[in-house]
């Protein structure tokens, strides 16, 4: 055999295990998105139908780069939950369903959480470590668990509940929290017509 059939070869298997690699990336990346540990939740409990609507109107309000098929988990997980519409606006307010942002603070996930201080509340329901916040699966679980945590807290004032959610529990004066609201109020009416459809 001379050398440029070697070299031919050599290209092809190169191709071939540059595929493969792919494949068993992506499988991989799918089976941590689907793992089972975070399932202690008991609050994701409900089986429901999505609404097509549901997943147009995510598309939509998302930033651009996030692939489909992310957001299309973000929602299928968000129906899953007491409070859906409600969880998918908060998503959508904070991060347009960008699960890797990261702000100022140090709020992470596309409920922008704050590790630090929840950490501890996190680990108990299964999100063990910082780098787990950054899957889509995580972010809604850890969204749903703090906006139940504020909305108990507010005796299910939603308002209130968002507020102690985007501010903080000590934060008298937020000034910024009505444009947040408006913001919350807009994205949760689209999410609630779907209903209509």
């Amino acid at each position: 055999m001379n050398k440029e059939k070697i070299k031919k070869l050599l290209k092809i298997i190169g191709i071939i295990l540059v595929f493969i690699t792919f494949i068993i990336g992506n499988y991989l990346i799918f089976i941590n998105f689907n793992n089972k540990k975070y399932v202690k939740n008991k609050q994701i409990t409900i089986k429901q139908k999505i609404n097509p609507c549901l997943y147009q109107k995510a598309i939509q309000f998302s930033k651009k780069f996030i692939p489909e098929k992310y957001i299309k988990i973000i929602v299928e997980k968000s129906m899953k939950t007491k409070y859906k519409e409600i969880l998918l606006s908060i998503i959508t307010t904070e991060s347009h369903f960008d699960f890797f942002a990261i702000n100022k603070s140090g709020a992470i996930g596309c409920g922008q959480i704050k590790w630090k201080f929840w950490k501890d509340k996190l680990k108990q329901i299964g999100i063990k470590k910082y780098r787990d916040m950054f899957t889509p699966e995580a972010c809604v679980i850890a969204t749903n668990y703090v906006f139940n945590y504020y909305f108990e807290k507010a005796n299910s004032d939603i308002e209130k509940a968002l507020k102690y959610y985007y501010c903080g529990e000590s934060s008298k004066n937020c000034k910024k929290f009505k444009k947040y609201f408006n913001k919350f109020l807009y994205y949760y009416f689209q999410y609630k017509n779907c209903n209509f459809q």
